[in-house]
């Protein structure tokens, strides 16, 4: 599985296919900001998911 962290305020974008919806996963590390903006959305456990259609 690709994944996308966030690392040192940087943003590492690989695209994951999920289903039908393409996703990328976002993984928020402790000394990163939350992102919560649009088209983002925060799962339970603070990962963060883009929803790319």
């Amino acid at each position: 599985l690709k994944e996308l962290y966030l690392q040192k305020n940087q943003l590492r974008i690989i695209p994951n296919s999920f289903k039908k919806l393409k996703l990328l996963k976002f993984i928020n590390l402790r000394d990163n900001p939350i992102i919560s903006f649009p088209p983002f959305i925060k799962s339970r456990n603070n990962e963060i998911f883009y929803v790319q259609e």
